[in-house]
């Protein structure tokens, strides 16, 4: 147990050191609802259950419903996580690039414009004035609804009848629904788009910046318009093997008692395809995982039916790496995953000989790859008060926590070793072939295009932003209250509500900022 301590102690000496307001994120991964140390599992279902005698309770089940929905602070953090940093806010202005606003400065931005955020010419938006603007806000957020089932089962018993060696399952069936609302005012629309060529992956080019999320010809990185991607499923199972060192003499009231537990988590949810941003994904991402754990209860005050007592659980997991679709930004350049691009000298050789300023590959088809991710090691600690209230044959109980959870940053790395971006260069704004490797995703620098006749300047895999496609470390804090009632007869049983509140402090958004409700029903036999 003091090295579960101490483990738990490093990891949130080291979480808390990084786990600051990031910017320009590709994936953004949720802590799935009723793991081991969710209090809408283990709130007033804890191991005394199964201390009476064997001819009594030698087995307890729980099913839960609970439904959860990310706040409004949470929402706007999110947005920031995957918008490019200096913005502050959810909301960026696209603006087209316009050869006629160049300026005689060899390095200042096309367009000389402070207030734009964005080139609108990398998401295939080309108008006929070339003058298109737009203001475009998003909004994610994220609902989940869904019913968790825990069976504890005892294994053996102490010559005093209480549980030593004890078993339990669990896993939640769960409809996880992710959508980021696009919400764009089109200031100005160019005239519309043009029509004499083809845009980017030599598609017809877009009006607009929800047109462009959702391009067919892009693979990855999509916004859904219709602000809901949904998915149904069984989330990961938990088995677990536990024992009982201590055991208050007095069941009922649940206090003074030590259990450490071991367990396994078995993917049996989803996985992240990347097709869209902030897709939903039902449990941890497909990685297999192991658990261990304490929980250690104790009677603080007594006076006739009240019994008063604390809870403290640490729960410490580690989960394994598999191969995901994930994408990237180049380094030092936020956003760049949707910078467009020449995919090879033979797409900028075609784009010279015919004079092509709109042609090109978008840059969320090059910049996505198959990776390999290592999410590591998390941790919790959940403190909770419990006030017991015993009569004859009910006892009514009153739960109230606060858990601090902590997680390592993911570690990513591409699979093969070979030249991962295969020739790719960042395209020049004017086309025609020309490269560009001082550009942006707001600025170009139009001295230091180079056309293709004279040099075609490929990025290299150095230039990989490796944790931009990485979730980095997370630390969020959850308060929560539970009330609960159990009838003592032949076949206990028992019934419970509660709600949580998750967040986090204010400069932080890697974690996920949510209130979760549930209502419980539960059987001993």
């Amino acid at each position: 147990m003091k090295k579960l301590a101490l483990v738990a102690v490093a990891l949130i000496s080291a979480t808390t050191s990084n786990a600051v307001n990031v910017t320009s994120h590709t994936f953004f991964s949720v802590p799935p609802h009723f793991e081991s140390w969710r209090p809408e599992r283990i709130a007033l279902f804890r191991n005394g259950l199964l201390n009476q005698s064997p001819e009594v309770k030698s087995s307890a089940f729980q099913a839960v419903l609970f439904g959860s929905e990310t706040t409004t602070d949470g929402s706007l953090k999110i947005a920031r996580f995957f918008l490019p940093g200096g913005c502050g806010t959810n909301c960026l202005n696209f603006k087209e690039f316009n050869p006629s606003n160049e300026t005689d400065e060899p390095f200042a931005t096309q367009d000389n414009d402070p207030a734009k955020d964005v080139d609108a010419t990398h998401f295939n938006i080309r108008t006929v004035n070339k003058n298109f603007l737009s203001s475009v806000c998003f909004y994610p957020e994220q609902k989940v609804f869904g019913i968790g089932l825990t069976y504890k089962q005892r294994l053996t018993a102490k010559c005093d009848g209480s549980t030593a060696f004890w078993f339990e399952a669990s896993a939640p069936i769960e409809r996880v629904q992710n959508s980021i609302c696009l919400v764009e005012d089109i200031i100005n629309d160019g005239g519309g788009p043009i029509t004499d060529q083809l845009g980017l992956d030599g598609s017809p080019v877009v009006g607009s910046v929800k047109e462009a999320f959702a391009q067919k010809n892009w693979l990855y990185g999509k916004i859904d318009n219709r602000c809901r991607l949904e998915k149904w499923g069984l989330a990961d199972i938990e088995l677990k093997i536990g024992y009982t060192s201590i055991t208050y003499p007095d069941p009922r009231a649940e206090h003074c008692s030590l259990n450490s537990y071991f367990g396994i988590i078995i993917p049996t949810g989803s996985y992240v395809k990347n097709k869209y941003v902030f897709e939903p994904i039902i449990g941890n991402n497909g990685h297999f995982g192991v658990i261990a754990g304490n929980s250690i209860g104790f009677k603080t005050y007594r006076q006739g039916h009240l019994h008063v007592g604390f809870f403290l659980d640490t729960n410490t997991q580690y989960l394994f790496y598999n191969n995901q679709f994930r994408s990237f930004d180049l380094i030092g350049k936020p956003f760049s995953r949707y910078m467009e691009t020449y995919n090879g000298p033979e797409e900028a050789s075609i784009a010279f000989d015919n004079k092509l300023t709109a042609s090109g590959t978008s840059g969320i088809n090059v910049f996505s790859k198959c990776m390999r991710v290592h999410p590591h090691f998390s941790a919790n600690i959940n403190s909770a008060v419990l006030a017991t209230y015993i009569l004859e044959n009910s006892t009514f109980v009153a739960e109230f926590g606060f858990n601090l959870y902590v997680r390592q940053s993911e570690a990513v790395e591409i699979i093969n070793n070979g030249d991962i971006l295969n020739n790719v260069g960042l395209k020049a704004a004017t086309g025609l072939g020309g490269t560009n490797q001082a550009r942006t995703i707001k600025d170009n620098f139009p001295r230091a295009t180079v056309q293709f006749d004279q040099s075609y300047v490929n990025v290299t895999d150095c230039a990989i932003d490796f944790e931009s496609a990485a979730h980095p470390a997370v630390i969020s804090h959850t308060a929560y209250a539970s009330l609960g009632y159990r009838r003592e007869s032949d076949c206990p049983c028992f019934a419970a509500i509660g709600g949580s509140w998750e967040f986090t402090s204010r400069p932080i958004n890697s974690a996920i900022e949510r209130w979760t409700v549930w209502g419980k029903v539960g059987i001993t036999f």
